[in-house]
């Protein structure tokens, strides 16, 4: 007796991983990374924190034109697993629901806690947000981070390019 065929398996992503991101919000999304990279990393790494370059980011934003009608806002927008709350340093609704989630660290030296807990927040947000992205900036001795995520063929860079196609989250080092 021949055995019955399998349900055909169709390539591409799962299910969970599909989320529409219309010409609107990709307009967006692409106005809001040239803008981050547009903003100098802070000089002096013991003066600058967090906090501040977060405040500066939002504070120097264009709130017409730039991003059309949708400003970065400071105000809370949370993520929720595990009955825990998160809450980005920066975020962009879009025409619909919450497009795009910000998240900033300083990278001081070469520990990888913030390196490790930035990874995990910004997949954390890639549940509540269309796309996040994760805002580095590297003030380790000799800028290892920024060396290390250049454009080449290196573990890093297809790391990144895969943060970007499977969770729809972007790495960008100043």
């Amino acid at each position: 007796m021949p055995l019955k065929s399998a349900k055909k398996v169709r390539p591409g992503r799962p299910k969970e991983l599909q989320v529409r991101i219309g010409a609107v919000e990709r307009r967006i999304i692409a106005a809001a990374l040239r803008y981050l990279k547009s903003r100098p990393c802070p000089p002096n790494p013991t003066v600058s924190r967090e906090a501040a370059f977060t405040a500066e980011i939002a504070r120097n934003c264009p709130r017409r034109g730039y991003l059309g009608e949708f400003p970065i806002e400071r105000t809370p927008q949370k993520a929720v697993l595990f009955g825990r709350r998160f809450f980005p340093d920066l975020w962009i609704a879009g025409p619909n629901r919450a497009l795009l989630a910000i998240e900033v660290k300083k990278l001081a030296n070469h520990h990888k806690a913030s390196f490790k807990e930035a990874l995990a927040q910004s997949a954390i947000y890639s549940t509540r947000f269309k796309s996040v992205v994760l805002v580095l900036y590297d003030h380790s001795p000799g800028k290892s981070y920024k060396h290390r995520l250049r454009p080449g063929n290196r573990d890093e860079t297809r790391f990144s390019g895969k943060l970007r196609a499977n969770q729809r989250v972007h790495l960008m080092v100043l």
